[in-house]
């Protein structure tokens, strides 16, 4: 037996690498070292992570990541904007969004309303599920 992985054992079809999606914009980041242009650039990269429709998932992972943590949470307070609206993607609702006084979170574009939705109905129905089946 290869100790290879092809595409279809990794849960694929053979010769084609599935990626997460999030991953083009984490590896974009800049160094944590990187000042006040670092910042700008993480600023960018955040709107275009939560401006694609495509990307889902890996919020938490973005917002963890040391360069978004060293140009947006120097103080260690967490209270940027941008933290606060990548942790609302991560695993807040619309409803968190909506109830929020201004300027707790980025104002969200259309397409970006869109997907928060959209995230809120998984999220929901994920506690559900967790719900009924910790019940039976």
């Amino acid at each position: 037996m290869s100790s290879s992985k092809s595409g279809a054992a990794s849960g694929g079809a053979a010769g084609h690498v599935h990626t997460n999606p999030m991953d083009q914009y984490v590896n974009a980041l800049p160094s944590p070292t990187a000042g006040a242009a670092g910042a700008a650039s993480v600023r960018a990269i955040i709107h275009q992570a939560l401006t694609n429709p495509k990307i889902l998932s890996g919020f938490a992972e973005l917002r963890s990541h040391p360069a978004v943590v060293a140009a947006l949470d120097r103080s260690g307070a967490g209270d940027d904007p941008a933290l606060h609206t990548l942790d609302l993607f991560a695993k807040g609702t619309y409803s968190d969004y909506s109830s929020a006084a201004p300027g707790t979170y980025l104002t969200l574009t259309d397409g970006q309303l869109t997907k928060l939705r959209q995230l809120t109905v998984v999220s929901v129905a994920q506690r559900i599920a967790a719900g009924a089946s910790s019940s039976t």
